[in-house]
């Protein structure tokens, strides 16, 4: 009997071992696993962060090289068509958005803000909502601290969780829409023709980025003075290769007199110095995505062929994986 009892009890410890064995050995696999997909991630970082150098290089080069301006794929490039590239096992994209595209929100705290405001409340539209996106705005970005009807000032924000302050000073990012009252995560998103460029000034347009889908951007730029049809030709009347300056501009617009051309003129430019650098790489089923904001510096805004003569790079959104 005790015999018995002394060889169910090392049974017993043998199962004990093994199912000790067993879950040891599952978690030194689960373990092996997590450490190669970490040398992965950090092998695909790097490598992203040698291509991110590759791909700001691409651009500068693109921008400082008055040959590039000539070529149609130039301009299409900064259209926003992405240019692909396959590498090993992977493949990148990259994807140049011109910022002369948009409707810069610092514009509010210009010297022409009112002309700003009306504008916006063109591009948003009549309704609650926009009312309270132009109120939010001009209450974020001034230095008052006085609230708006659907607006509000630190007062508001400091009663928020987490409370905060309005930032009361020209928006860096537009990524700020998000912390506006109500906060949403989404607001940036939905917002697309919004952005920050960093001075006040009248925005402007680029006659040479523009789509058919940016008509309503033109419209609200001149507060609905002029036909639609009229705007679409900026579009559809120009050359593969761009506009080279005004005289190209005027010819694709037709018969147009000095006094409308002027008005028209007065908010486009042909050569843009703001931009997005927006790149992403996969490879083995991973994404990874980042976006540079990079400045053109001594381009001549009405003669396309101009090149930069320095690019530099005024921030960058970490890589995000997807």
């Amino acid at each position: 009997m005790a015999a018995r009892r002394q060889r169910g009890a090392a049974l017993l410890m043998v199962l004990v071992v093994l199912a000790m064995l067993a879950g040891g050995l599952a978690w030194l696999v689960e373990d092996g696993r997590r450490q190669v997909d970490d040398v992965r991630l950090l092998h695909q970082r790097v490598q992203v962060r040698a291509m991110e150098q590759a791909g700001l290089a691409y651009a500068s080069q693109a921008l400082r090289d008055p040959g590039w301006r000539a070529s149609p794929l130039f301009w299409q490039a900064l259209r926003g068509q992405p240019l692909d590239y396959d590498f090993g096992a992977g493949k990148a994209q990259l994807r140049v958005v011109d910022q002369h595209t948009c409707f810069n929100v610092n514009a509010l705290l210009g010297e022409d803000g009112e002309r700003a405001e009306r504008q916006l409340r063109h591009l948003l539209g009549d309704d609650m909502a926009a009312e309270r996106l132009v109120d939010g705005l001009a209450d974020w970005l001034d230095s008052d601290s006085d609230a708006r009807l659907q607006g509000a000032e630190s007062a508001q924000y400091l009663r928020q969780q987490p409370p905060r302050l309005a930032a009361n000073q020209p928006m860096v990012d537009s990524s700020e829409l998000n912390l506006l009252l109500e906060q949403d995560a989404s607001r940036q998103a939905r917002y697309p023709m919004l952005c920050a460029l960093p001075f006040t000034t009248g925005w402007r347009l680029n006659a040479n980025a523009l789509g058919l889908e940016h008509l309503p951007l033109l419209e609200a730029l001149y507060e609905g003075r002029f036909s639609r049809s009229l705007l679409s030709r900026i579009v559809t009347g120009r050359p593969a290769a761009g506009y080279v300056d005004a005289g190209a501009l005027r010819q694709a617009l037709g018969a147009v007199d000095d006094e409308t051309f002027a008005r028209l003129s007065e908010g486009l430019l042909l050569n843009s110095g703001h931009f997005l650098l927006q790149l992403s790489f996969e490879e083995a089923g991973r994404t990874l995505r980042s976006q540079f904001r990079v400045e053109a510096l001594g381009v001549v805004q009405w003669h396309a062929r101009v090149p930069a003569q320095q690019v530099r790079v005024l921030g960058r959104e970490p890589a995000i994986s997807l």
